[in-house]
């Protein structure tokens, strides 16, 4: 580390205006990383290390104060100590700004202190100067004031557990300080109550706007805020109901990560609970990259095992693919990763317990080098078979909606999902969430499978596991669909398919008051039959469109729902759209009493 003692002599102390005053610790501006930027003019060209300390001089302080800092282009996690203590990480920006810092009671010490700069991973330059050690209080400088917030479920009057979403009038997400001694996850704009619905955050100075969500099936509420002075003295109480009846169906999401389980992402095992009790997700299954994750002995900690039913999960992370594969125990063996046979993989992942296997995101990291792509398996969508020679894919299920992964659209995943199914690889699509973070909803991709979910902690995993087998499910971002047909016991499995050239089909679309859905398109063989159009409203929705199919030959069909992305702060969303599909209904068209693939049909 370059340690550079800094002499306090009077060429090196200036002091701020009155309304700020406080001296200057470092005057000139130091460029750290590995290029040369010479565009920086405020420093030099080449830059001096990756690691910076000075010394200065002050006295203890017994109180808390504020560091003001000016820097650029700060991609990367710098972490800003003082005596060895981490008081900060450089807020992530790239254009030349001035942040300020709190400096906790008691870090300083009477006499020479050392200020450092570090970065574990440096993949990028950055340039920082005109340190300034303030004599206000940080708190105080950002006008921050302590909000309590009560969320409530506006049917009974019950506290209820949800996401807290902040936020200026243009949408931009608020600073939430302090979050190191937050008992709740918080994150910037982001904090998700306790079991009681109860929040306290940390919020500075300026007009804000305060959501609470609680996920697809959720209404939400608002409140503006004007924060100066004291701030308010009463909580904020937010209201929220239930706008869409999933009854018989359970909410879950199949894809979920921890930085404690997964070692990267930021969402703790504990922050995890918490926001799957926020976003009320059902069936929570925990798949950390080739790891088991049991959220049990935390959820009861925390008062959460009333409001979902956790899944022990892997997502077995193999160079042919990931895939999640549950359920399994706290005794259970993790798969071998490293075998590469795909068919004896996933003879490994069922061995170790897992009833069902998804491929995740398979046009992932991008559309050639997913399992899909060129660079892999080279799926031919004309066909549905792959140039790789692989004849299935063995598995129960591929993801649809990934609500956190967005190289490819979900869209063009559907085209994939489609060829195969033409080519008779019978494989039901999943939605997921994907998240590795607070800040990315858990749940907000989901599927919904056909279950018992009168008491989400007590589901029965075997029951919901046969209905991920048999396609009993369907794919949710923000939007629930049903095919009513199959719901009501008609059969609609690949053992029994519908019969008949004449079928009437009935799909159920139902959305919260904030999501607005555009359209219901029926495919049949992955070829666009009908379009319904479904009128925008204020209000709940919940409508039924009829489809009368006329089919002679053995077919299958989906239903997708899609709408326009929610302009509303609280949905924090990579994917552009909302939507939902069904899973295949199949079709004994031509009266045999099987079933045979389209592109295998004479």
């Amino acid at each position: 580390m370059r340690f550079i003692p800094l002499l306090l002599g009077l060429s090196l102390l200036s002091f701020l205006p009155a309304q700020e005053e406080g001296r200057v610790l470092l005057a000139d501006y130091i460029h750290l990383g590995n290029d040369p930027c010479p565009e920086w003019s405020e420093a030099n060209e080449a830059p001096d290390g990756t690691e910076y300390a000075f010394s200065f001089q002050a006295k203890r302080n017994g109180k808390e104060l504020c560091l003001q800092l000016t820097q650029r282009h700060v991609d990367d996690r710098w972490s800003l100590r003082i005596n060895g203590a981490e008081i900060a990480v450089l807020v992530k920006e790239k254009a030349q700004s001035t942040h300020y810092y709190p400096v906790p009671a008691k870090v300083l010490k009477s006499g020479a202190n050392e200020f450092s700069l570090t970065c574990e991973r440096v993949g990028d330059d950055i340039t920082f100067g005109d340190v300034r050690l303030l004599k206000t209080s940080y708190r105080d400088r950002m006008g921050i004031r302590p909000v309590q917030i009560q969320v409530l479920n506006s049917t009974h009057g019950g506290p209820l557990p949800a996401r807290i979403t902040v936020a200026d009038a243009q949408g931009n997400l608020a600073p939430l300080y302090y979050p190191d001694a937050s008992a709740i996850p918080l994150r910037k704009g982001v904090a998700y109550t306790d079991m009681k619905g109860r929040a306290q955050l940390e919020i500075g100075a300026g007009t804000w706007t305060i959501w609470a969500s609680r996920g697809t099936e959720w209404g939400v509420d608002s409140h503006s805020l004007l924060i100066e002075g004291d701030g308010p003295k009463s909580p904020i109480v937010l209201r929220i109901s239930r706008e869409v009846d999933t009854a018989g169906y359970v909410a879950a999401d199949t894809h979920i990560h921890t930085v404690t389980g997964s070692g990267h992402g930021d969402a703790s095992t504990w922050e995890r609970v918490h926001t799957l009790a926020g976003e009320g997700v059902e069936m929570a299954i925990a798949t950390d990259h080739n790891h088991h994750m049991d959220y049990r002995p935390l959820q009861k900690e925390i008062g959460a095992q009333n409001f979902y039913t956790s899944v022990i999960g892997n997502e077995v992370t193999t160079s042919l693919g990931h895939f999640n594969a549950f359920p399994f125990t706290n005794s259970s063996e993790t798969p071998d990763h490293k075998i590469t046979p795909w068919a004896e993989l996933q003879k490994e992942i069922r061995s170790k317990g897992a009833q069902v296997v998804i491929l995740n995101h398979p046009r992932w990291p991008d559309f050639n080098r997913g399992p899909f792509g060129k660079e892999a398996q080279d799926l031919d969508r004309a066909t549905g078979t792959f140039a790789s020679g692989l004849k299935s894919l063995d598995v129960d299920g591929i993801e649809i909606f990934n609500s956190t992964t967005k190289i490819t659209a979900w869209e063009e995943v559907m085209k994939d999902w489609f060829s195969l199914l033409n080519a008779g690889d019978i494989v039901y699509g999943v939605g997921s969430s994907d998240s590795h973070t607070v800040g990315d909803s858990v749940g907000q991709g989901r599927t919904y499978v056909l279950g018992n979910d009168l008491h989400p902690d007590k589901l029965k995993i075997d029951d919901l596991c046969a209905s991920f087998q048999d396609g009993k499910t369907s794919m949710s971002m923000g939007v629930f669909m049903e095919c009513l047909e199959v719901r009501e016991g008609i059969s609609g499995s690949l053992e029994k398919p519908l019969s008949g050239n004449n079928l009437t089909l009935n799909f159920r679309v139902a959305a919260a008051s904030w999501a607005d859905v555009n359209d219901l398109v029926i495919y049949v063989n992955g070829k666009e039959i009908s379009r319904h159009v479904i009128e925008d409203t204020d209000a709940p929705l919940d409508v039924t469109r009829t489809s009368v199919l006329h089919l002679k030959a053995d077919s299958w069909v989906v239903a997708v729902a899609t709408g326009s992305k929610p302009t509303g702060t609280f949905w924090q969303s990579m994917i552009p759209n909302i939507g939902a599909l069904t899973n295949p209904i199949w079709v004994d068209g031509d009266g045999d009493g099987k079933w045979t693939p389209p592109n295998l049909q004479q």
